[in-house]
């Protein structure tokens, strides 16, 4: 049960920082398209959409938190039995 939860809590852990992570890097390297932006002035749309994050990211997030936290448990045993 104590593995359970160290696995839970480190996924969880894992998947909001890879996910803030993800999100920083995208906002920062994000380079609008202005002279697409000064053509389309007449069509302006009702809804802003600030991008798009398909669901296979997500996925593929979701999984590499679970491996990373897969290995959590392990790596504290051993270190605990190491001292």
């Amino acid at each position: 049960m104590k593995n359970y939860i160290i696995f839970l809590g480190s996924f969880f852990m894992l998947f909001l920082v890879i996910q803030l992570l993800s999100g920083l890097f995208l906002t920062a390297t994000f380079k609008p398209d202005l002279s697409q932006a000064l053509n389309s002035v007449t069509n302006v749309p009702e809804e802003v959409e600030f991008g798009s994050f398909s669901s296979i990211s997500l996925y593929i997030i979701a999984m590499l938190s679970a491996i990373v936290a897969y290995f959590v448990p392990k790596l504290i045993t051993k270190f605990k039995s190491n001292i």
